[in-house]
């Protein structure tokens, strides 16, 4: 092979390994604590931790919301994940709604996720969603009144953009 085809080829690939990586997921994620109470006299004690948020009430239900910066604003919305502790099968996380600026993009009502101990949930898109002015999270808890442990925990909101 001539040095000249060889500059060809080497041209080539690293052209095609760039192309693949423009198709690469990008994954942005906030830390737990960076949560905004819609309702903060609903959160019940809330402990600002290095690992997440800490915050439970008996018998109410608050949204928490979320700001996920975007790195390109060509990149679309493919998925959420939520990192989280329930306490009990008493207090859940009803409903996530996701935001582009002031317009809402994705809605999943009745999730219910209410499995105590730690899980992390995704929630993937029917179709990629632009969130080029920046991407809200919110995040509804509610909590029964048994006599059970209201705690929840989050520590992490990811979103994977396409």
């Amino acid at each position: 092979m001539g040095k000249k085809n060889f500059i060809n080829l080497a041209l080539f690939a690293t052209i095609g390994l760039l192309s693949l990586d423009a198709f690469a997921d990008v994954k942005t994620c906030v830390h737990g604590n960076s949560a905004q109470f819609e309702t903060p006299d609903r959160a019940g004690t809330v402990l600002y931790k290095g690992w997440g948020i800490d915050f439970g009430k008996s018998g109410v239900s608050n949204w928490i919301h979320y700001s996920i910066p975007v790195r390109d604003p060509n990149l679309k919305l493919k998925s959420l994940s939520i990192k989280f502790y329930l306490g009990s099968h008493d207090v859940m996380i009803k409903d996530v709604h996701l935001y582009n600026a002031n317009v809402k993009v994705h809605t999943a009502n009745d999730v219910n996720w209410n499995r105590s101990g730690w899980s992390t949930k995704t929630i993937i898109l029917p179709l990629l969603k632009s969130v080029s002015q920046g991407l809200g999270v919110s995040l509804q808890t509610a909590a029964g009144v048994e006599s059970m442990s209201k705690r929840v925990v989050i520590s992490s909101v990811c979103g994977t953009f396409q």
